[in-house]
């Protein structure tokens, strides 16, 4: 089991009190990729997790970017009912606030 850092709990802070859909525990809060955020590869990627294909989320591969960054993390967990979902979440070099979820999508 992965060790909980200071970054799951801002974001598991951020998700328990913000979503509508009855989500009032967090278990497994597992990373499963980390990427440069690229607003054009955005849709694609949602579309892969969407159809739960996270083997193929893993496999995205990128070129290193130089200068500011921009970083989506994509995140798994399962809530009290043994729900799985995933989360995207927005962060930056220059976010001077806490991470931001983008999606919660419900896992099939």
């Amino acid at each position: 089991m992965e060790e909980i850092t200071n970054w799951d709990v801002i974001v598991i802070k951020q998700l328990i009190p913000s979503n509508n859909l009855g989500i009032t525990q967090i278990r497994n809060f597992t990373t499963i990729k980390n990427l440069y955020f690229e607003k054009e590869s955005y849709a694609n990627i949602l579309n892969l997790i969407k159809a739960n294909d996270l083997k193929a989320v893993r496999g995205i591969e990128q070129l290193p970017k130089k200068g500011f960054g921009e970083y989506l993390h994509i995140v798994t967990f399962t809530d009290q009912d043994h729900q799985n979902y995933a989360i995207t979440v927005y962060d930056s070099d220059e976010l001077y606030q806490n991470p931001e979820i983008i999606d919660i999508i419900l896992l099939a």
